[in-house]
């Protein structure tokens, strides 16, 4: 009896420890990432039941826009670090927003039938980072029904917390530790900081559910929007309107999603990234492992965290500042955005304290996924599935690419190859390695991988190759059996011919295609100057587009095709012949490259 009564006093004992040690683990994991327990909290966060009431005659006033709260009820938010962050309306509201311009307003008219916003609505979801209870609260009185209205709304208030978490972890960041201890209380803005956002996602009767934001941290501070599905039930963003303010950076010249040193979405520190050198294992046909050496220079600091973007299929598996490990967030970009129609998500990189002006520093990404797709035998098509490397919008950068890959294949990239590798991440053997470094600064960088043959030609001192497969993409369209019934129908009876097309084959009309290219390289450096880069090729590409990059054009698989392979495919709405679309392809890239556009219709 003493034995079995010790035994279950130890196990008890055991089971205590257990549970301590699961609540220590579970403190110490949270205590570890700050910011992804802050931006899963404010992605999740409900509305606090204690804090319903009426409110009549408030409004919302931001500039060149108002939002009247006219008759209703409102509930605001739990507290995330000690700050409310959101309420719910349901009642009788209206909204008045002016563009400046005849433009924006020519813009409203087209979606919305009116040149100024004018609507009524009868539900709003509120997020912001600045104090709107207080604006409201001369016009809130006490309710009765609180619990009522708070079940009602509270799970749809959760639901749509989400679309704001990582733009409203921009300001809380802030607030978190630096450098293991807590931040200073005056890093949070106060009323009087240049950091105001407020989103408000209004349902009305007219126009339906539909997007006002207010964010002072960027260009355009004003944005009227809405989600649409389309025919093919893809979502897309139809954005009704989108200006200036006349605050803080709207009196530069006006900057775009892809402003260098930000990504869509942005709103923090501008950073320079001066240097890539990423190092790839390419294993056909889908799947690439990659480190990726960033060097960066703060242009503009003041802020705690960075955006980068990269593929959704891809997976970050560590993330460094300096060698250091620091806490990143991969978040999915928000549906409908051009950022989700690129395949692309966010990663949010926390900085261990504030960045100042001109701080060097360098970022080491690790990551691996499938981000290749395979379109046919020995033809893949890189970049179908979002970028391949982490980067924040176009800006001229150097790159040294480093590949590892099958034998049997061919790697071409941006750049000119150099006659060594210096590093391989490869963990299998019989590889082959190739480099690329690039002939000057350029936007972007790419590469393209198949089981090509090569041709090559010379434009005075520039390099000019294609490569193309024996064969196309499994799904290029076809013409069927073509049957020719009999010439004569009064002789004897015969039976009618069929005719199979020929599958088309590029690799045999690759030299037309390099011969083209290098004259029209020529053709335009007579009248626009040299062509930038040393080297061009011309890589063969599943689908109808064609895409450029510095000194690489993926070029669409119909610009190979002769008249007898034209022939034997689904007629193009305005078909073009091979000369005529190396040509053009070759002339984009001679005059774009100059300004930096990444990517030029080549066919």
């Amino acid at each position: 009896m003493t034995k079995v009564l010790l035994k279950r006093r130890a196990t008890r004992i055991a089971a205590c420890w257990t549970v301590l040690w699961a609540l220590f683990t579970g403190v110490a994991a949270a205590a570890e990432k700050p910011a992804e327990n802050l931006y899963l909290k404010l992605g999740e966060i409900g509305l606090d039941a204690s804090r319903v009431y009426k409110v009549r005659g408030a409004s919302l006033n931001r500039p060149s826009m108002q939002i009247s709260l006219d008759d209703g009820m409102i509930c605001f938010t739990q507290d995330v670090m000690g700050r409310i962050t959101g309420a719910f309306f349901e009642g009788e509201g209206e909204i008045l927003l002016t563009p400046p311009s005849e433009v924006e307003r020519r813009s409203m008219s087209l979606f919305t039938g009116m040149a100024i916003l004018e609507e009524r609505f009868a539900t709003a979801y509120f997020r912001f980072n600045d104090d709107v209870m207080a604006e409201l609260r001369p016009d809130l009185r006490e309710a009765e029904d609180k619990q009522e209205f708070f079940e009602q709304w509270n799970t749809t208030a959760k639901n749509l917390a989400s679309g704001d978490s990582m733009r409203l972890l921009l300001t809380f960041s802030q607030m978190l530790p630096v450098n293991g201890g807590p931040a200073e209380a005056a890093s949070m803005h106060s009323e009087s900081s240049s950091d105001r956002f407020l989103h408000a996602r209004l349902q009305s009767t007219k126009l339906g559910v539909f997007d006002v934001y207010f964010d002072s941290t960027v260009a355009e501070q004003v944005q009227v929007g809405q989600a649409k599905a389309a025919s093919n039930g893809e979502t897309y963003y139809d954005v009704w309107t989108s200006f200036s303010a006349g605050l803080g950076r709207a009196s530069s010249p006006k900057k775009d999603a892809t402003e260098p040193g930000r990504i869509e979405g942005e709103h923090g520190p501008t950073i320079a990234l001066r240097k890539f050198t990423i190092t790839t294992e390419v294993l056909p046909p889908k799947k690439i492992r990659a480190k990726a050496i960033v060097q960066c220079e703060v242009k503009e600091g003041g802020g705690r965290m960075l955006l980068f973007e990269l593929s959704r299929f891809l997976q970050i598996e560590s993330l460094k500042l300096d060698g250091e490990p620091v806490e990143f967030i991969h978040n999915p970009a928000l549906e409908g955005t051009q950022l989700a129609r690129r395949g692309n998500d966010v990663v949010a990189v926390i900085m261990p304290q504030p960045l100042m002006n001109g701080q060097k520093f360098e970022m080491e990404f690790v990551y691996s996924g499938e981000v290749l797709a395979e379109a046919g035998d020995g033809l893949l098509y890189v970049g179908a599935r979002g970028t391949w490397y982490p980067n924040r919008g176009m800006e001229m950068a150097d790159f040294d690419l480093q590949f590892s890959y099958p034998t049997e294949w061919t790697l071409v990239a941006t750049g000119k190859q150099a006659p060594y590798a210096t590093e391989s991440i490869a963990q299998g053997s019989g590889e082959q390695t190739s480099r690329w470094i690039s002939d000057r600064p350029i936007p972007v960088a790419g590469f393209n991988l198949g089981k090509y043959r090569e041709a090559r030609a010379k434009a005075g001192d520039v390099e000019v190759e294609t490569y193309a497969t024996r064969g196309v993409e499994k799904d290029f369209p076809t013409r069927g059996l073509e049957v020719i019934p009999p010439t004569h129908p009064s002789l004897p009876a015969r039976a009618p011919h069929l005719i199979a097309p020929l599958r088309p084959a590029p690799s045999q009309n690759e030299v037309s295609v390099v011969e083209a290219a290098a004259q029209a390289i020529e053709y335009f450096a007579q009248r626009f100057g040299p062509f930038p880069y040393s080297h061009l090729a011309l890589t063969q590409m599943p689908g109808r587009e064609s895409q450029g990059w510095p000194g690489l054009i993926f070029l669409s698989s119909y610009a190979f095709l002769d008249r007898q392979g034209r022939r034997g495919a689904t007629p193009l709405p305005a078909p073009r012949g091979v000369s005529r679309a190396s040509r053009r392809a070759a002339g984009h890239r001679q005059h774009d490259c100059r300004s930096a556009r990444p990517v030029c219709p080549a066919a």
